[in-house]
């Protein structure tokens, strides 16, 4: 087994004893990961074992059952979950469920309907365990009655490996931008060396149903080029990065006219919806060939995600 670097001492809080912490996710990319202390002991990715690639929108069984068969469930003292998607017998609240139901069959084909959780207490305004049975749900996973649980924030779960999993930093700034998570597509976060400070992207951002925030996501407005391109959004931008070579930002100045940078170095768009941001996409891509496009969106995307960190350095004197 690969050797992983330790974490960071100052988050090393659960030293004194040994706590087996399992991790399962069940949108995009889904799989499974157990951790001994902040030590990795397993993880699996479930299109490494379905093959097929980028699987998801489904429980990750094939990883489940490998993970059971290596590390064993029955000394699990914690459990943490994404807001992804679980069996329809699972929730609650049977009246809202049918406003909000919808089907993954695409991904799931032959098997029992699926609720996406995070969808749930967005629409509902509840919480996690309001609508969803948790002690049916670890039961059914054969886990102990006393395992904890938590939910795990989209933003935090990718910001925090950079202070865990590399040398010790005084102070730093943990920046996310993506295409979105627990609807959510930015986090801002000061570290001082001994707390942390969340600037933006906190999970009470999910209940905030008028907010649309995708329309000022640079990394939706990239998925959009993806598209545009001809490709599969959420899988295949790397190929908009390559093309970006071809091409000449012919497309800047429209794009980069239309992001600004707030005082505390959120990144906001003009577009007052994210159709809005669609149709203007459309628009460029029918005044250029597809590398220029490209080549325009990834300097956009570059430039304004540069102006948003150097806003923050500034802001706490980095």
């Amino acid at each position: 087994m690969a050797k992983y670097p330790k974490p960071n001492h100052c988050f090393r809080h659960i030293d004194s004893h040994s706590m087996k912490i399992l991790a399962i996710h069940t949108n995009h990319d889904a799989g499974v990961a157990v951790f001994n202390n902040y030590d990795l002991c397993f993880i699996a990715k479930e299109e490494r074992l379905n093959r097929i690639n980028n699987y998801g929108y489904a429980f990750p069984e094939l990883a489940f059952e490998k993970m059971k068969r290596e590390v064993g469930v029955s000394d699990v003292d914690m459990l943490v979950l994404t807001r992804g998607v679980f069996p329809r017998k699972y929730f609650r609240h049977e009246s809202l469920l049918k406003r909000i139901e919808r089907s993954v069959s695409e991904w799931n084909k032959g098997k029992e309907k699926l609720i996406n959780l995070g969808n749930t207490i967005r629409d509902t305004g509840l919480k996690e365990e309001e609508v969803f049975d948790l002690p049916a749900f670890m039961h059914d996973l054969g886990l102990p009655d006393n395992c904890q649980v938590r939910f795990a924030n989209h933003h935090w779960c990718h910001a925090l490996p950079t202070l865990f999993y590399r040398p010790e930093w005084d102070k730093a700034l943990l920046y996310t931008a993506d295409g979105g998570g627990d609807f959510i597509q930015y986090s801002l976060t000061h570290f001082d060396g001994k707390s942390i400070n969340r600037i933006y992207g906190s999970d009470e951002l999910i209940h905030e149903r008028g907010n649309d925030e995708k329309r000022h996501s640079v990394g939706q407005m990239y998925s959009i080029v993806t598209e545009l391109a001809g490709f599969r959004p959420v899988r295949h931008e790397g190929k908009i990065t390559g093309l970006a070579a071809y091409g000449k930002p012919t497309a800047y100045d429209q794009l980069r006219a239309k992001y600004s940078i707030r005082e505390d170095g959120l990144i906001r768009s003009s577009f007052e919806t994210y159709q809005a941001l669609q149709d203007f996409m459309k628009g460029l891509s029918e005044q250029c060939s597809v590398e220029d496009l490209s080549a325009s969106a990834q300097k956009v995307l570059e430039d304004v995600v540069a102006e948003s960190v150097k806003t923050l350095k500034t802001r706490h004197q980095f």
